[in-house]
């Protein structure tokens, strides 16, 4: 990674991201468009071609700083349909290779090797560094670029690289987006997108910084079209014609109440629409529960876990606990009319469990394929919820979820997102969100620091980014409360429904 400055006390949130900027996006661009685009440029300029599409993918492994990646794989369509494959990480300790190569029919260029081959291999050309400095006074390539912009200037002439820089750039940006996104970008998309990341409150004492932050924060389009934003407004990310609803739901302990009934009452009150109730024991409270939401504008949303065992252990008799004890609770999900039941493979502290390999993973797909059939049976869907690595080993991203809900194309399986899990693993909420795409079947909330009631960790506790892809999405399921409480419930919980309502609008 790139360097970064520790916070210091006496530093609001503006002052230390811009003293840090390498490290955030909005001001860096993240690093494949800070850094490198010097590579991308290095191939936009030597064919004269722009991309019309890109497709790609990255993700956050090791990176303490900022909100960026710290990798990108990119794959570019140029205009004559030839691609570039881009590949960059700043991960410390791997190989590091910052170069050029290029491919063409008649043979190659490598700008480690500094060498021109035919297909055969032949050297055809090589640099001559020798030469180079026994016949020039400067080979300093910075001094250089300065020597010949300084020539220019006493000489009268100009010479206009800015549609190259703008070219290169733009690429940069396409693949950042395909890459937080998900979603294949196209030049016309990107070049039209009112995409912009700067907070809207920079905070910088008596500048009048109005208008600096204008502009959209939305990249993808309305309805869920990806790499476009045909019809979405400029002022907002929000679409007009989304069909996108914020409906709340409830853990059980979320509600103060001394019984059911009365958490509900709680919850009508606050015009709460959803019941999230553990699974353990849920097949003997059916009727209760059926008997205490009948009349009320509440249904049961999802099904939080309950279940026994872990499907990854590497002993059968514990992977049959876990199928059984899921396909129970699944069935008195169906009854309750739940949008399914929530299942985490393995936490950290299951062992022994399978390793993290390929086999495991098509291991994976099967058991939660016939779980999915299962929850098709009884009207339900079981839902993959990705945690935090300090929480589990396997799937700790929404798109590693969503990844093998598309590998085992079963509409009884489904992933979900956890805002506190994803502050920890996640660099755009948003993104996150559209990685799943229509496999999002549930979202969790908490504060974003301490996983307490939203609003109680301040200015942390901000949503708004995540709210605008699920209305991209036209998410219309619920968000529920996961999280404890600091305080007193019957003021903090009402605060944090409140606040969530302000952001949607936002959003």
């Amino acid at each position: 990674m790139l360097w970064y400055r520790d916070r210091q006390k006496e530093w609001n949130d503006c002052e230390y991201m811009i003293k840090d900027w390498v490290n955030w996006k909005w001001l860096s661009g993240d690093h494949i468009v800070e850094q490198h685009v010097h590579n991308i440029d290095v191939f936009t300029w030597f064919s004269g071609l722009k991309p019309v599409k890109a497709v790609g993918f990255g993700s956050r492994q090791r990176r303490i700083t900022g909100d960026q990646y710290d990798n990108f794989s990119i794959d570019f369509t140029m205009e004559n349909g030839i691609h570039l494959h881009s590949m960059c990480r700043q991960i410390d300790g791997c190989a590091t290779n910052v170069s050029e190569f290029i491919q063409g029919t008649k043979g190659s260029w490598n700008s480690a090797t500094m060498e021109i081959k035919d297909n055969a291999g032949n050297v055809v050309w090589k640099y001559d560094g020798e030469a180079e400095k026994a016949n020039t006074k400067q080979q300093n390539p910075y001094v250089l670029e300065h020597v010949n912009w300084i020539n220019l200037i006493r000489s009268g002439k100009s010479i206009d690289q800015a549609s190259e820089t703008a070219v290169a750039n733009m690429a940069a940006i396409m693949g950042r987006e395909s890459a937080y996104t998900g979603a294949e970008t196209t030049w016309d998309a990107m070049t039209a997108s009112p995409i912009d990341y700067t907070p809207k409150d920079l905070n910088l004492g008596k500048m009048d910084m109005s208008g600096v932050a204008a502009g959209s924060s939305a990249f993808a389009a309305c309805g869920g079209k990806a790499a476009s934003t045909e019809g979405c407004p400029t002022e907002k990310g929000s679409c007009p014609n989304s069909k996108a609803e914020l409906k709340i739901s409830f853990q059980e302990g979320i509600a103060p109440g001394a019984n059911l009934n009365e958490k509900l009452d709680y919850m009508e009150k606050l015009g709460v629409v959803g019941f999230e109730p553990g699974g353990r024991g849920l097949k003997d409270r059916v009727k209760e529960i059926k008997d205490a939401l009948n009349g009320r504008n509440i249904k049961v949303s999802a099904i939080c876990a309950g279940f026994q065992g872990f499907i990854l252990s590497t002993d059968p008799a514990i992977r049959k606990q876990c199928m059984d004890t899921m396909k129970e609770i699944m069935a008195a999900a169906g009854e309750l009319g739940s949008t399914g039941v929530i299942i985490v493979p393995a936490f950290n502290g299951q062992k022994p469990a399978m390793p993290h390999t390929q086999e495991t993973r098509d291991f994976l797909c099967e058991q939660f394929n016939e779980m999915g059939n299962f929850a098709k049976e009884h009207g339900t869907t079981v839902i993959f919820e990705p945690l935090n690595r300090k929480e589990a080993f396997y799937l700790r991203q929404v798109a590693d979820a969503a990844s093998i809900c598309r590998d085992i194309n079963n509409p009884g399986v489904r992933c979900m997102g956890d805002f506190w899990h994803m502050t920890w693993e996640e660099t755009s909420d948003m993104g996150a969100f559209l990685s799943a795409g229509e496999y999002l079947q549930h979202v969790h909330v908490a504060s974003r620091k301490r996983r307490s009631m939203p609003g109680e960790d301040g200015e942390a506790d901000n949503y708004v980014n995540g709210f605008k892809g699920l209305k991209i999405l036209d998410y219309d399921k619920y968000v529920s409360f996961e999280c404890g409480c600091q305080g007193d419930r019957n003021v903090l919980v009402p605060a944090a429904v409140e606040l969530l309502r302000k952001q949607w609008e936002e959003a």
